[in-house]
């Protein structure tokens, strides 16, 4: 179990391994927005319209 460990933290501090299915979909959410800044937030959605 410490190569599960591992991988998690590896994960974690790696940003180059958003597509990788331990993350949260909320961290590839946040990993997402910061990488693509083109898609408005959906806080404010009056902004884009």
């Amino acid at each position: 179990s410490r190569t599960s460990s591992t991988n998690s933290t590896n994960t974690i501090f790696k940003p180059t391994s958003a597509s990788s299915p331990q993350k949260t979909p909320i961290e590839l959410r946040e990993e997402l927005t910061s990488v693509r800044p083109r898609r408005p937030p959906r806080t404010a959605p009056s902004l884009s319209s």
